[in-house]
């Protein structure tokens, strides 16, 4: 149940197009804890992680990332200052990741997330300061800087998504479906 989700919803950080992918995964009939231990063994030796951010009694946020990818995107000079104001540092990525668990347990989504995803710097922090509203374009996230580079994006993460699916169902497993 969970490969399918990784595979449907992180293919772009599986197949190196994003650093890192987001998901809730309903859990009322599966160990989550015991999926997400097989599902790192089989991914870990290619620099995928997979980690609960949150969980309740029945959905469970679900964040799979490239630690190298990740570490980079929170290391870019604007990333890096917005994150440093509220406390992350960003130095060290297990440091990163935990703190951002702290904050996703608030009632207040942590709009820095966009960073730990890969975004662009300027539409997470387009995003910050608008409050979510003013935005150019909408895909896989708001955008407030450069319009066509991201629909350009957005359309090859489409297609990306539709052949991982399609080679799933026609048997390719989630191990070679990750890209070393």
């Amino acid at each position: 149940m969970l490969e399918k989700s990784i595979i449907t919803y992180a293919a772009l950080t599986l197949s190196k197009q994003k650093s890192a992918s987001l998901f809730t995964q309903n859990i009322d009939e599966i160990d989550i804890e015991k999926e997400i231990r097989n599902s790192n063994k089989i991914l870990n030796p290619k620099n995928v992680y997979i980690t609960i951010l949150k969980k309740d009694n029945n959905r469970a946020l679900i964040y799979v990332y490239r630690k190298d990818l990740v570490f980079n995107d929170l290391n870019k000079k604007d990333a890096k200052a917005y994150l440093t104001k509220l406390g992350y540092d960003t130095t060290e990525i297990k440091k990163c990741i935990e703190k951002l668990k702290n904050r996703v347990s608030f009632k207040i989504f942590p709009h820095e997330i966009g960073f730990f995803l890969g975004y662009p710097c300027e539409d997470v922090l387009g995003f910050i300061e608008n409050k979510g509203c003013n935005f150019k374009y909408c895909g896989y996230w708001k955008v407030y800087g450069n319009c066509n580079a991201c629909i350009q994006k957005f359309n090859r993460f489409n297609k990306i998504r539709r052949s991982y699916e399609i080679l799933h169902l026609r048997g390719k497993s989630l191990e070679r479906l990750c890209i070393a």
